[in-house]
């Protein structure tokens, strides 16, 4: 038997094991003798590795006998029969029952009845049906349960489960699947193998991502986490590669060392640029007639259509590189659209020039092409967002003075000008703002203020300009979070120690 069919038959076997200690031991073999209910390895990526749908069989199973002997005329009468059935009778005859097959009789486990099942209201929902199963224990004591569904009985199996076996089988997670019932079976060695590749898995449904902001990605977006809670959620999956005690120290200390590798490896590739299109190339150093002679070499190729892996096109790039003449002969000759955004963030070429301090196209932008001084990106971002978060302040002045752009604009996730000042730590931008009367006290949909955007980022100057300048108050998010909290969740120790020793001064 090799490795996997042994790891299989141990788990399975552990399974039985621990359902015979509370269901009919009989009825547990039958269920898992059928080849549809043993335990088999999953082919589905990035989840766990074995799976069983032997519980959701041995409810029905229960569900069934508890029901045999009763007739579907008179469901509603039968009903309520069953919930005034005499407990204590119950008990007294599967005592008498237990006590007349043991101890000196033959009378094989198979022939022995020392349950009894119904199906029955749950007390004090009419609306909801249970199966109770009465059994006597070894010490000859009657136990009551009851179970909803497979999923209940699932969980009973969880509550029931020996831990230290769970660590001898090397069972790293056990879920039930909330829509199927099958239970979901996640080994040691599975967690170790995407340990290996960078991935983490989530606690909540089960699923691996990627560990540097993957899993963080994945809560907010399905588990509808807040940030923190996210951070909260990747370190607790860090936490558990540590408790893989079916591994030695030796292999332990080579995997941890291989996730930060990977990690490493991943980030890498992140910063790493992807090579550019030949014109778009081009169109970062403002040489038009470069431009012309592309366009003539290849006749064939539609301007439109050339972008980078984030869909910024050629304007795109010549609006963020301060190439003017370019811009104009993309817009005037070859007749593309100034106004055009990509799909992703909806970033348009005037927000690339606000972005990157190109003021020269910035004015061209709004003054010739007619482009809203106020365009928003499909999150509300404007373009006086994205120069105050830059610590652009030339081209701050031209679109407040001249433009007579809206100052106090939110975006969808109500953040200022004043949030994205903060999150690059400019407290030369902090103060210009502040000084135009925006509101520097507001918080974001999460709770955030400005404070604990800077202090997310570890900027140990605006911090203290905030505090101890403007007076601001250490307030909490949503979440209960501090500034500091959020200091010492991204790393920064000493920026979070001295916004705690502010915080225990006022408080």
């Amino acid at each position: 038997m090799d490795d996997e069919n042994a790891l299989r038959a141990d788990i399975q076997n552990f399974l039985v094991t621990t359902a015979k200690s509370f269901l009919p031991n009989q009825l547990v073999d039958d269920v898992f003798q059928l080849a549809r209910n043993v335990v088999t390895k999953t082919t589905r990526k990035g989840s766990a590795d074995f799976a069983c749908k032997a519980f959701v069989c041995l409810f029905a199973t229960l569900k069934r006998m508890a029901t045999s002997g009763r007739g579907a005329e008179d469901e509603d009468e039968e009903e309520e029969t069953d919930e005034e059935e005499d407990e204590n009778a119950i008990r007294e005859a599967l005592l008498k029952s237990t006590t007349m097959n043991t101890p000196n009789t033959t009378t094989s486990t198979k022939n022995e009845k020392n349950y009894h099942l119904c199906y029955r209201r749950k007390a004090g929902e009419s609306d909801v049906r249970v199966l109770v199963l009465y059994r006597v224990t070894a010490y000859g004591l009657v136990h009551r349960s009851e179970y909803a569904d497979s999923i209940a009985l699932c969980d009973a199996v969880y509550e029931n489960m020996d831990a230290s076996q769970i660590h001898k089988v090397g069972i790293a997670d056990i879920r039930t699947c909330p829509k199927s019932g099958t239970m979901r079976i996640l080994t040691k060695k599975r967690l170790a193998e995407h340990a290996k590749m960078g991935e983490l898995m989530c606690s909540m449904c089960g699923r691996f991502f990627e560990a540097s902001k993957g899993l963080v990605t994945h809560a907010q977006s399905v588990h509808k986490h807040s940030y923190e809670q996210g951070k909260h959620l990747q370190q607790t999956a860090r936490n558990s590669l540590i408790d893989l005690t079916n591994i030695d120290a030796l292999q332990r200390e080579y995997l941890l060392s291989r996730f930060t590798e990977v990690l490493g490896e991943e980030e890498t590739k992140k910063k790493a640029t992807p090579a550019l299109h030949p014109l778009l190339e081009i169109c970062k150093t403002n040489n038009v007639e470069n431009a012309r002679q592309f366009l003539r070499e290849n006749p064939d190729a539609d301007v439109n259509d050339i972008c980078d892996q984030h869909g910024s096109n050629c304007l795109h790039w010549s609006s963020g590189s301060n190439a003017l003449e370019l811009c104009k002969f993309l817009c005037d000759e070859v007749g593309m659209d100034p106004a055009f955004a990509e799909r992703k963030k909806g970033r348009a070429a005037i927000h690339w020039a606000s972005r990157n301090g190109c003021l020269e196209v910035l004015v061209w932008l709004i003054e010739e092409k007619g482009i809203d001084k106020d365009c928003e990106m499909s999150d509300g971002t404007t373009p006086f967002m994205r120069a105050a978060w830059m610590g652009h302040l030339e081209l701050c002045e031209y679109l407040v003075k001249v433009a007579n752009c809206d100052i106090h604009r939110e975006n969808k996730y109500r953040c200022n000008a004043v949030h994205w000042a903060a999150q690059s730590g400019d407290v030369k931008m902090l103060k210009y703002l502040r000084a135009l009367g925006l509101d520097v006290t507001s918080a974001n949909v999460n709770g955030h203020s400005i404070l604990h955007k800077s202090a997310t980022k570890g900027f140990y100057d605006a911090c203290v300009y905030l505090v101890e300048e403007l007076d601001l108050p250490l307030l909490r998010d949503n979440d209960g979070y501090g500034p500091e909290d959020m200091a010492k969740m991204e790393g920064h120790k000493e920026l979070a120690s001295w916004l705690k020793d502010r915080r225990s001064r006022i408080e």
